[in-house]
């Protein structure tokens, strides 16, 4: 007997050791890892990596994950306390490794493409052969990326030694990011040839909104431009300004009963307020019925862009002259868009013009982009930090187009789509003016605590408009709106919940206030009304619950903030990086 709990003794010995031992080098292999993996995160976009760098990553997580998933490392898995530190550097060192070998070599491969030319044939339309070979290892990339950042995101950081926090915490980040840009990525290749006219032509429209006066997609529509695609040829078709396209008297599509007591019937009689739904998906059926019934044809999908996301662009192709000659650059183009238009008196007739120039500026725009001008790897850069910042909408008249979109943060389908879990903050201008401009909008996650499954919102809003603004043009201050003085600027907020939870309470600079309260596709939602005078600021704080150890937060994308947070119970943050909800 003796000689039995001798040898089990021994073992034992020797199995604490073993594992110390590895965990040693499983702890200094996971240090380099998570270094190199943050630095693929951020370059993997821009192909700024190089070969040596990729397998200097490959090296060292393949190493911390050989040393944390031998059989001894995996039953010490099941001793209290210690086993939950063994379980997560083994699944952090797990998922590393299967990221740096099987997702980003295949999206470098697609960035050195792009930026070598060889997505575009020699006449310059895209090679839909060269996008479409790359689909089979991209939807492996995605796959990939997506049940690591799974497995990393299930770990949870509360009873963890204080060592282990810090980098589980920031390899949950990095995995995020991995794992989005990989279901783009995927997403935009297995997409592509259809959209880009493999099959036969299309027809698009992109929306250029004006954030002005904001909508819930970031501003009201401003111009329709059509693009025409045919066989990864694009070039530009027909032009709109809203003044093209003036109101119905009766919705142009069938509005629900939720529709119609959210925003009423503008929703489809103004195509400007088709962009009032915080759901894209119904904006773009909106957008083209309304197009079909005017200018005819056939409408394939709607693209919506904001001025700032067009400024990124320009970052990239250069300075754009419209057709009047006027040149605009990425440092001057938001404000020549929607500000310099409306500080002198304007007439009806100079309301119309500039809604015509607002859509010359934007047709300008497009058709430097179709051109493909600049650096490619720029270009991907600039993109990345659109769809980031949620200033991209892409909705698809074809079901298993639209059925892949919808799932992306680019689709827009806060009401439709699959995002439980996620919450919303909304904006919509009430002046029915141009005052948004000189809105500042400002919103984080002020708390979000996994123990009461709350998260606490703080928003912002600062009116900072020039002297005089209550004696300017009506077109820029508005007509005059009951309950808004002048010179005064009212937005509508929407706060809402996840899908079967209700929003509450809220706070006005520190008093508590109510909105009015609707269900919008079982999201309890709260809505309520700031005017601000000149000068003026206000603070509303709100309560949602939160499902999990990360929450992310919608709203409406202005000129001071994007249109998308993430934060997570450790540290609430207000990232820029693109969730799925």
């Amino acid at each position: 007997m003796r000689r039995v709990v001798a040898v089990a003794l021994l073992v034992l010995v020797l199995a604490v050791g073993w594992v110390g031992f590895r965990a040693y080098q499983a702890g200094s292999a996971l240090q380099e890892a998570r270094s190199a993996a943050a630095r693929l995160g951020d370059g993997m976009l821009t192909g700024d990596v190089s070969a040596a760098e990729l397998a200097t990553a490959q090296r060292a997580t393949a190493r911390a994950a050989e040393a944390s998933s031998d059989p001894v490392w995996r039953a010490a898995e099941v001793v209290p306390w210690a086993g939950a530190q063994l379980h997560a550097v083994r699944i952090v060192s797990t998922s590393l490794a299967a990221v740096t070998d099987d997702t980003v070599p295949p999206l470098l491969d697609l960035v050195g493409a792009a930026r070598a030319g060889g997505l575009r044939t020699s006449d310059g339309r895209f090679d839909l052969t060269a996008i479409a070979a790359r689909a089979s290892a991209l939807d492996r990339a995605d796959q990939v990326a997506a049940d690591a950042s799974t497995a990393v995101d299930g770990l949870s950081t509360a009873g963890l030694v204080g060592p282990l926090v810090a980098p589980v915490a920031q390899v949950q980040d990095v995995l995020t990011t991995v794992a989005a840009t990989a279901r783009t990525a995927s997403t935009i290749v297995d997409l592509a040839p259809a959209m880009l006219g493999a099959d036969g032509p299309r027809t698009y429209l992109v929306l250029a909104l004006n954030s002005a006066e904001l909508r819930s997609a970031g501003g009201i529509v401003g111009a329709v431009t059509a693009i025409n695609v045919d066989h990864g040829a694009l070039t530009l078709g027909a032009q709109r300004s809203t003044r093209d396209l003036p109101k119905l008297d009766s919705p142009v599509l069938p509005l629900t009963d939720e529709e119609l007591a959210a925003d009423g019937d503008r929703l489809g009689r103004w195509i400007q307020d088709a962009t009032m739904t915080p759901d894209f998906p119904r904006t773009g059926q909106l957008v083209a019925a309304r197009w079909v019934a005017a200018v005819g044809g056939t409408v394939d999908g709607v693209v919506a862009v904001d001025a700032s996301a067009v400024a990124h662009l320009l970052t990239v192709t250069g300075p754009v002259t419209t057709a009047s000659g006027q040149t605009l650059t990425s440092d001057t183009f938001v404000a020549a868009v929607l500000q310099a238009p409306y500080e002198s008196t304007v007439s009806t007739q100079d309301a119309v013009a500039l809604d015509r120039t607002f859509a010359d500026v934007a047709a300008s725009v497009f058709q430097s982009l179709l051109g493909a001008g600049g650096d490619q790897g720029a270009l991907l850069s600039a993109g990345r930090t659109i769809v980031d910042e949620q200033r991209l909408r892409i909705w698809s008249a074809h079901e298993d187009e639209q059925s892949a979109l919808e799932p992306t943060s680019v689709g827009g389908a806060f009401l439709s789509g699959p995002f439980a879990t996620t919450v919303g903050v909304f904006l919509n201008d009430a002046t029915a003016g141009k005052l948004d401009y000189y809105l500042s909008t400002s919103l984080e996650v002020a708390a979000a605590d996994c123990t009461s499954g709350t998260a606490t919102l703080r928003l912002t809003l600062s009116y900072q408009p020039p002297a005089g603004i209550e004696s300017s043009s009506g077109y820029l201050r508005g007509p005059g709106l009951d309950g808004v003085p002048p010179g005064d600027v009212a937005t509508t907020i929407t706060f809402a919940a996840g899908r079967g939870d209700d929003v509450g309470p809220i706070t006005q600079d520190g008093t508590a206030v109510g909105g009015r309260s609707l269900v919008l596709s079982d999201r309890g939602t709260q809505t309520l009304t700031s005017v601000l005078s000149p000068g003026q600021s206000v603070t509303y704080q709100v309560q949602v619950p939160m499902h999990g150890s990360r929450l992310g937060v919608w709203t409406t994308p202005t000129i001071t903030q994007p249109g998308l947070l993430v934060a997570a119970c450790s540290a609430a943050t207000a990232d820029l990086g693109t969730t799925n909800g």
